[in-house]
């Protein structure tokens, strides 16, 4: 079943807020000492926050720069940031599987040091500029693309 959303800007935020939200009951697992748990649950998180950033670069960044007739700009720097969110995922993910708090805490760490500026980019710059491009048709289809992809 798909989620009524205004525009990609509403879905994008919302998918963004989503998985943070389990981040955070992640991060309360592996604090709980259920690591086990946190593993199954972070498999999850990680799969999902991939795909989000596979849409962001596969999708939204190409119809941006089109539509907004830029070839470099604003995504050159997303791009590089979404490395780094992948940095900080694979250390989450290595601390799991090592069952080291602290290793995964330095991912969650890192992960919540590059996030705040990139989100913002994204949420304030990005995903409403990508709404104003698109027709109200056009928004609808992008989001329906977005869910199904």
């Amino acid at each position: 079943m798909s989620l009524a959303f205004a525009g990609p800007a509403a879905y994008l935020t919302w998918d963004h807020n989503r998985v943070l939200r389990l981040l955070d009951e992640i991060e309360i697992q592996v604090h709980d000492n259920h690591i086990q748990q946190a593993r199954r649950a972070y498999a999850r998180v990680q799969r999902d926050y991939l795909r989000h950033l596979r849409l962001e670069e596969e999708l939204v960044f190409p119809v941006f720069a089109a539509r907004a007739g830029l070839t470099g700009g604003p995504t050159v720097g997303l791009r590089e940031e979404h490395g780094e969110l992948r940095r900080a995922l694979e250390l989450m993910d290595a601390g799991l599987a090592a069952a080291d708090a602290k290793a995964f805490d330095d991912g969650l760490s890192y992960l919540r040091a590059v996030l705040p500026g990139h989100r913002s980019k994204e949420e304030r710059l990005l995903f409403p500029t990508m709404d104003s491009l698109l027709s109200g048709k056009e928004r609808q289809a992008f989001v329906d693309r977005l869910q199904r992809e």
